[in-house]
């Protein structure tokens, strides 16, 4: 049998709704008619208001529904995402909605690939739960084995527990965004907490298949904690003393992986590491093979080949930056 999405299910059971005789004005047969629907969507109380002109379907057309308004408050998100297995990351948290747009057709099979329209979304109460994004994202850092159970042992017991939770809590969720060709898109996701933001852009299919192209920004005090713990990490901090690193979420909701560019933060890790030895090593050079100038100065050789060296280092430090 082929998938049918909460989506399209939940669509069957709005549209059906809509030809309650109360909510509909200029009702004539197979002619547009005007909509205007309130009600309470799994909910006690209203939290659905819905306007616009409907086409409804007969032997000869699909149907269609334009000029559509929709007002929705504190829907429960767990209603319209594809449900979660036990342990598996489920994003929870109650939406309200203001979206206009169209619907070209109303065939079940079509609905979710011709909706189109723009809106603002406000997620409250956010929880990503059985998924630690903090976690995640340095568990992935293979070119220093056993990073996270070093942090783990060395940082303060209060940010042990960070990289310990089970659930990654958010402070509420703002969104603009667009929604065409099946798809949720959005150029300014801004997603945060007390330890960390998520900013960049992103595309959310309406059947689940999901691609966000960000960057992880964790505030200054744990960033210098984690340094202190690591200090091949100090190569990620930006001029306001965060780590900073870019980051893939990709995959099928809610089978999604946290993917930091591993090319980036090597680049950087690598730099910064050859930087430092290279430093080393030619200041003690620089102590020992003098040479004398033209105008009889003292001059190491060493302070030469550094500043070359050092200024290709910069060079190839600055190409691997996020843009």
């Amino acid at each position: 049998m082929p998938h049918s999405s909460p989506i399209s299910k939940s669509g069957l059971l709005f549209f059906n709704t809509l030809f309650d005789e109360n909510a509909a004005s200029h009702i004539a047969l197979g002619q547009p008619m005007d909509v205007d629907l309130k009600a309470a969507v799994a909910a006690d109380t209203q939290n659905l208001h819905f306007s616009g002109r409907l086409t409804p379907p007969s032997a000869t057309h699909q149907g269609s529904i334009e000029q559509a308004i929709i007002d929705f408050e504190h829907l429960p998100l767990e209603q319209v995402l594809p449900p979660a297995g036990s342990g598996e990351p489920q994003l929870r948290g109650r939406l309200t909605t203001k979206v206009q747009g169209s619907l070209p057709t109303l065939d079940p099979n079509q609905l979710v690939q011709t909706v189109s329209g723009h809106g603002e979304f406000v997620l409250d109460q956010p929880i990503l739960s059985n998924f630690n994004i903090l976690r995640a994202v340095f568990e992935r850092f293979s070119m220093i084995p056993g990073l996270v159970g070093t942090l783990e042992s060395r940082l303060p017991p209060e940010y042990q527990a960070k990289f310990a939770a089970k659930d990654t809590v958010f402070s509420p969720i703002h969104l603009s965004a667009k929604v065409e060709s099946g798809a949720l898109q959005f150029e300014n996701l801004d997603v945060r907490n007390d330890i960390l933001r998520l900013a960049g852009t992103g595309r959310v299919g309406l059947e689940g298949t999901t691609l966000i192209r960000c960057t992880v920004q964790i505030e200054p005090v744990l960033s210098a904690a984690i340094v202190k713990s690591v200090r091949e990490l100090e190569a990620l901090t930006n001029t306001a003393g965060e780590l900073e690193i870019p980051v893939v979420i990709q995959g099928q909701a809610p089978r999604l992986a946290v993917l930091p560019d591993l090319n980036y933060v090597a680049s950087k890790v690598i730099t910064k590491k050859a930087v430092n030895v290279l430093e080393g090593l030619l200041d003690r050079k620089s102590d020992q093979s003098p040479t004398a100038t033209g105008d009889g100065q003292k001059t190491p050789t060493a302070d030469l080949l550094g500043d070359v060296l050092r200024r290709a280092l910069e060079k190839r430090s600055k190409k691997s930056s996020p843009q």
